[in-house]
C-alpha cells in the first residue's frame, strides 16, 4: 500500500491548520497578548493567581481571531484587523488600568456604577487618575506595545503574499502547539462555555434564579476580559427592569406615621444556620451556650415553627427585604424594601455586612445578586445611612467597625442590621483556630436522623458545629453591646443546611421533590427576638405578645412587617396580620417553598400522618 496519499493529505491539514497564523503571525501573538495581559497584571499585582491552564484557552481564541484573515482580502481584511486590534486593545486596556488602580477585573457592579453616575462625575473621577505617575507609565508600557505591533506589522506585509507553506518542522511544530493547546484549553473550560452558552439563552433575572437553582454548581467563572465584559453586560441589561421598578417603588413612599415604639432595632442575618444543630432547640451538643443563658435569664425568645421561602440566599433575601410574600403575586422588585422606609421615617439604618460590601472587586454571581439591589448606587443612599466598606475573615470583624459608627451616629432612632457569614461553607474557615471546640470523635456515629456517618463526615459535621458555636459567640457579643440600650433585637437565618443529618452530603440540595427531611433541615431555620432588661420594662405588653407567639407557625419572607409593627410604622406597605407578634396575626396563610410554590405544612402533615400510620401498623 502506498502511503504518500495519506502523507500528502496529512501535509494538506497539518498546513491548512498552520496557514492563518505564519501568514499573520503579528495578529496572533498580539490577538494573544491582549488575553495574557490582564492575567500577567493580576499576577504582578498579587491581585489573583493566574491558573495557567487557561493560556490554552487563549491559543484558541486567538487563533479563531486569526482565522477570518484566511479568507478576508483587500478592505475588507483591513478592516477586519483594525476593528478586532480596537476591541482587543480597548477592553485589555481597560481591564488592565482597573487592576493597576483599583485592583478589579470587570465586574457587574463596575458596570452599575460607570452607567448610574453622571458622566461630568464619571469624568472627574477617572481624571483623578490620568495626571499621576503610575498612569505615565500605564500609558508608556501600552504605547509600546501598540508601536512595536504597528512595527511588526509593516515589517511583516511581504509574508502575507507568501505561498501555503508545507509542513516542514516549523509548520508541525506551530500545529502541534494550536491545535493541542487549543484542545486542551477548550475541553478543560468546558464547563465555562456550557454557562455562557446557558447565560446567553436567559432574558431576566427570574429565568437566571431558576437555572442557579436548578444547578447551584454551574460554573459561573468567566476566563479572559471579553467573557467578563460579556458578563457584566448580561447582567447589567438583566438589571435594568429590577433596578427601574425598585427605585419607582422607593421614590414613591409614604409614611403615614411613626410612633417609634422601638427607638433601637438591631436585626442579625445569619447564613446556612440548621436549627437542629443549635442546643436551643435541643441538639444534644453544647452548641449555643450564650443564647441558651439568655433564654434562661428571660431575655431571649427562641420561636419554634418558623420556615424559610428558600433554601439559597439570593431568593431569601429578595423576599425578606422586600414586601413579596410568596402567596401573593407581588413581584419582589415591585415593592419598596423595608430599610427605606426606615429611613424615610427617621431612622439612621446602618448596614454592617460580611459576605458583601460596596466595593468593586468581588464579581461573584451570588455576590452580585445580593449587591445589585442592595448596593446598587441608584438604591444604596435611600436604604442605608452607612454601609461598611471591608469584609473580614471571622465575623467579630464587623463589631469593631460599629463600635466606630455607634459613636457617629447620635439619632436616638437607629435600625441596624448584620449579615453574618454564619455558617457558610467552608465550614471550617468561618471560625478561628482558637474557636475550635468540636472534633470528630465528639460527634456520634448516627445522626439524628438514624444516619450512620464517616469518620471523615463526622470531622465536617464538626466544623459546622464549631462555626454554630462560634456565631453564638458573635450574636453573644452584639447582644452584650445592645445590653443597657432601650433595644430588640431579631436574629434569623437566610436558610438552613444538611450535614449529613439525612443523606450523605452537605450544602443545599436541590431535588425535584421535597422530601419532609429536606423540608425540616434546610428550611427550618432559627428565628429569636431578644429584648434587653430596660425595653421589656418599658413595653411589657410588648414583651408578653412577643412571649405569645412562640409557637406561630411563620415565614420569613413577612419579615418586613414584624419590623415595622416593632417601629410603629404605618404605611400602605403594613400589613398586621403578618406580623408574628401582632394579634391580629394570622396564622392560616399558606406557607410557600421555592417558585414552584410547594407547601410545607402539607408536606410535613402527610409526613406525620404516614409515621403514624406506619407506627400503628
Amino acid at each position: 500500500m502506498n502511503p504518500t496519499p495519506y502523507r500528502h493529505a496529512a501535509d494538506r491539514i497539518v498546513s491548512r491548520i498552520a496557514v492563518p497564523v505564519l501568514r499573520e503571525p503579528v495578529f496572533f501573538c498580539f490577538m494573544l497578548l491582549t488575553f495574557v495581559w490582564p492575567q500577567l497584571t493580576s499576577d504582578l499585582f498579587r491581585i489573583e493567581a493566574t491558573h495557567w491552564e487557561i493560556l490554552g484557552l487563549y491559543i484558541a481564541y486567538a487563533y479563531a481571531a486569526t482565522l477570518p484573515l484566511g479568507i478576508l482580502g483587500g478592505k475588507a481584511r483591513r478592516w477586519y484587523k483594525t476593528a478586532a486590534y480596537t476591541l482587543a486593545y480597548a477592553v485589555s486596556m481597560a481591564e488592565c488600568f482597573l487592576l493597576v488602580f483599583f485592583r478589579t477585573f470587570i465586574t457587574p457592579s463596575l458596570m452599575s456604577i460607570a452607567t448610574d453616575t453622571d458622566p461630568a462625575e464619571s469624568a472627574e473621577f477617572i481624571g483623578c487618575y490620568l495626571f499621576t505617575g503610575r498612569f505615565a507609565l500605564f500609558l508608556a508600557a501600552w504605547s509600546l506595545v501598540a508601536g512595536i505591533n504597528l512595527l511588526l506589522e509593516k515589517v511583516s506585509q511581504a509574508r502575507r503574499t507568501a505561498p501555503m507553506p508545507h509542513a516542514g518542522l516549523r509548520t508541525c511544530l506551530l500545529t502541534t502547539v494550536l491545535a493541542g493547546g487549543g484542545i486542551f484549553g477548550l475541553t478543560s473550560n468546558a464547563s465555562a462555555f456550557e454557562s455562557a452558552w446557558r447565560l446567553s439563552r436567559i432574558h431576566d433575572r427570574h429565568e437566571l434564579h431558576e437555572l442557579l437553582r436548578e444547578d447551584p454548581e454551574l460554573c459561573l467563572e468567566r476566563r479572559s476580559a471579553p467573557e467578563r465584559l460579556f458578563f457584566s453586560l448580561r447582567m447589567q441589561a438583566f438589571d435594568r427592569n429590577a433596578i427601574g421598578s425598585l427605585h419607582e417603588a422607593m421614590e414613591s413612599i409614604a409614611i403615614d406615621s411613626c410612633t417609634f415604639r422601638s427607638p433601637e432595632i438591631v436585626l442579625i442575618l445569619g447564613e446556612s444556620y440548621n436549627k437542629h444543630h443549635a442546643a436551643l432547640y435541643g441538639y444534644p451538643l453544647p452548641t449555643t451556650p450564650r443564647l441558651s443563658q439568655e433564654e434562661a435569664a428571660g431575655r431571649l425568645y427562641p420561636f419554634t415553627d418558623v420556615v424559610s421561602p428558600a433554601n439559597f440566599t439570593v431568593k431569601a433575601m429578595h423576599l425578606l427585604f422586600s414586601f413579596a410574600s410568596q402567596d401573593r403575586q407581588t413581584a419582589w422588585c415591585d415593592t419598596p424594601l423595608f430599610p427605606a422606609l426606615f429611613r424615610r421615617a427617621g431612622y439612621d439604618t446602618l448596614m454592617f455586612d460580611n459576605q458583601t460590601t460596596f466595593t468593586l472587586e468581588n464579581d461573584d454571581v451570588w455576590d452580585q445578586e445580593i449587591r445589585h439591589f442592595l448596593y446598587h448606587p441608584r438604591l444604596s443612599p435611600q436604604l442605608f445611612t452607612h454601609c461598611n466598606a471591608d469584609k473580614y475573615p471571622f465575623d467579630e470583624g464587623l463589631l469593631a467597625d460599629f463600635d466606630r459608627q455607634d459613636l457617629r451616629f447620635r439619632n436616638p432612632h437607629r435600625l441596624t442590621i448584620f449579615h453574618l457569614m454564619g455558617q457558610h461553607v467552608a465550614y471550617r474557615n468561618r471560625f478561628p483556630a482558637e474557636a475550635g471546640y468540636f472534633t470528630a470523635d465528639s460527634i456520634p456515629e448516627y445522626s439524628t436522623s438514624g444516619l450512620r456517618r464517616s469518620r471523615d463526615e463526622r470531622r465536617i459535621v464538626a466544623d459546622y458545629d464549631n462555626a454554630v458555636r462560634y456565631n453564638d459567640r458573635v450574636v453573644g457579643e452584639i447582644l452584650d453591646r445592645c445590653r443597657t440600650r432601650d433595644a430588640v433585637v431579631v436574629y434569623l437565618s437566610d436558610h438552613g443546611e444538611e450535614v449529613f443529618d439525612y443523606a450523605h452530603r452537605n450544602g443545599r440540595i436541590h431535588d425535584a421533590t421535597l422530601s419532609p427531611d429536606c423540608c425540616r433541615h434546610q428550611y427550618e431555620i432559627p428565628f429569636m427576638i431578644w429584648m434587653s432588661d430596660r425595653y421589656r420594662a418599658a413595653r411589657p405588653e410588648l414583651a408578653a405578645a412577643i412571649a405569645r407567639a412562640v409557637d406561630r407557625p411563620y415565614m420569613t419572607d413577612d419579615l418586613p412587617h414584624l419590623l415595622l409593627d416593632l417601629a410603629g410604622l404605618s404605611c400602605r406597605w403594613f400589613d398586621p396580620t403578618r406580623s408574628v407578634v401582632n394579634d391580629r396575626f394570622d396564622a392560616s396563610r399558606p406557607r410557600l417553598l421555592r417558585d414552584d410554590k410547594v407547601d410545607y405544612d402539607l408536606i410535613m402533615r402527610q409526613a406525620k400522618g404516614s409515621a403514624e400510620t406506619n407506627k400503628g401498623a
